[in-house]
């Protein structure tokens, strides 16, 4: 019910959720797990973006999102 996806050209994750989740907290992690970016402002729309954070190199970073029904987490590729 939770769709988590970057789009690298745009440097825009972007999150599409079913109408019955609402969203609390977003968190993106390098692979240390230091946490590079927290927002719990954002559109409450079905689909929505926010911007990645610019300063950040290529990798993999993780995206938790903090709902109403329990936390999702996902991998994500910057290249």
């Amino acid at each position: 019910l939770l769709n988590i996806y970057l789009n690298n050209a745009a440097n825009k994750l972007s999150i599409q959720k079913a109408s019955t989740i609402e969203i609390k907290k977003i968190d993106i992690y390098n692979m240390l797990g230091q946490a590079i970016f927290t927002t719990n402002k954002f559109n409450t729309s079905d689909i929505f973006s926010v911007d990645f954070p610019s300063n950040t190199s290529t990798g993999v970073y993780i995206v938790k999102v903090t709902t109403n029904v329990g936390n999702h987490s996902k991998k994500v590729i910057k290249d």
